[in-house]
């Protein structure tokens, strides 16, 4: 019996090792969701991994919700579903919405990943400082190769470079114990990350780091002092090459802050975007039905709604991006399964036990408001790894109090994931330019 137990052991660190490793290939590989030449939001390519990778976990755990969780999440899926299916584009619109999908069933099922292997967070942990120092490497090695820095390696734009490099730096943040040569390795590679941050001008990068600073103040001081040592070393840092270009960067950053005459040119046209956005939905009625997933796009190209400024492909802002995919009934739905889930009093037990996951959905949220990161699948990724880290260290008292949870059949799980990918499949020639919207037969892979 005790050779049957050991080798029980073995084989579940087998898979726990395994599972860990796919996890942080997934994190090293999702900016793949971005190219400077195809790019159609859907990433399809990386959503393959990322659907094995929870067929995967559905094969070692179970997924036990609430009832009214269950509920919260079935009738979002309703909602998004209709809203999606009797649009325009309907097999890309749902495409788009298996992101989410995808990212509400993932997070709980990681969550037991990360609560019986810890080392699945510091596999994390690894590809976040491996991301960083590679896109330095690439960026030293292939300086004279790009159009100054706006256009730069790996990310292909320096917005995206800024908000990527900014998620991967805050989850190096972590209160769990390391040698200190990992110590100071991850140390290190935080300065270098916060300094590309703060040398790239990305604005909603830096302010929702700041947004972090003062959340880390209601959680571990140590970790929140040695943040601030860490910003004002970056931020000198910062200064010390020339910035990427003349009207980005850190100083441009802060001139154009101060130039503004007014909100609207303080965020960069964001108030004429998100106001334009909403006079259309209100005008055409899709304020209540939605236009699908990916419904910002459509209502331009399809619709010829006068949106401005011209030639955005999101709106820079995840509650009108919701309300431009499904409407007002989807959206309260969406943001019911958060609230439901991150309660204040957990919220600052976790900043004390491991700050990583909690400013990692805080630093996505708020450039979420200003930004694309909750419209990439990319950054879907980081926040289902966030959650996930936020899901394993819930308090024991709370387990205890948990209500009556439903154990979903893993056999439903792997069918509903590989219902997820049919609509890929069905949109293999769905393009998105950079700029505006372009077909597989203008722009071949």
């Amino acid at each position: 019996m005790a050779e049957t137990a050991i080798h029980s052991t073995l084989s579940a660190n087998r898979a726990g090792d395994a599972l860990s490793v796919a996890c942080a290939g997934l994190f090293f590989a999702s900016w793949c969701t971005y190219s400077t030449f195809v790019f159609n939001a859907l990433s399809s390519q990386v959503f393959v991994g990322a659907a094995l990778l929870v067929i995967l976990l559905a094969c070692k755990y179970e997924l036990r919700v609430t009832p009214t969780n269950l509920f919260l999440l079935s009738a979002f899926a309703t909602a998004t579903t209709l809203a999606s299916g009797f649009s325009l584009e309907p097999w890309p619109a749902l495409a788009k919405d298996s992101h989410w999908f995808w990212l509400f069933i993932a997070a709980p099922l990681l969550g037991r990943l990360f609560g019986d292997y810890p080392a699945a967070i510091h596999a994390l942990r690894i590809a976040a400082a491996t991301t960083i120092l590679y896109t330095l490497s690439q960026m030293l090695i292939e300086a004279d190769n790009y159009l100054f820095w706006l256009r730069n390696p790996v990310f292909g734009h320096i917005r995206h470079f800024g908000l990527s490099i900014g998620f991967c730096t805050v989850l190096l943040y972590s209160a769990a114990d390391e040698s200190p040569y990992a110590a100071a390795f991850f140390r290190i590679t935080r300065i270098i990350g916060l300094a590309l941050v703060f040398w790239s001008g990305t604005r909603a990068a830096m302010l929702a780091w700041f947004v972090c600073l003062i959340a880390l103040s209601f959680g571990d001081h140590r970790q929140m002092k040695i943040a601030v040592v860490d910003s004002i070393i970056s931020f000198g840092l910062a200064l010390l090459p020339p910035p990427p270009l003349p009207s980005i960067g850190l100083a441009s950053a802060f001139r154009g802050a101060l130039d503004a005459r007014s909100i609207d040119s303080l965020a960069s046209g964001r108030l004429s975007l998100w106001l334009s956005t909403l006079y259309h939905l209100g005008y055409t009625g899709e304020f209540w039905t939605g236009a699908g997933g990916n419904g910002f796009i459509r209502i331009q190209w399809l619709q010829n709604a006068a949106i401005t400024p011209f030639g955005h492909i999101h709106p820079h802002n995840i509650v009108i991006q919701a309300l431009c995919d499904w409407g007002i009934v989807g959206t309260l739905l969406f943001l019911a399964l958060p609230l439901k889930l991150l309660r204040l009093p957990e919220i600052f037990t976790n900043l004390k036990r491991n700050p990583c996951a909690t400013i990692g959905i805080i630093y996505l949220l708020v450039t979420g408001m200003f930004d694309a990161t909750l419209y990439l699948f990319e950054f879907l990724v980081y926040l289902t790894f966030s959650l996930a880290i936020y899901l394993s260290y819930k308090s024991p008292e709370t387990a205890t109090t948990t209500p009556n949870t439903i154990t979903l059949p893993r056999i439903g799980i792997i069918v509903a994931i590989v219902l997820l990918l049919v609509p890929h499949l069905l949109s293999l020639d769905y393009r998105i330019g950079f700029r505006w919207y372009f077909r597989t037969y203008d722009f071949p892979l």
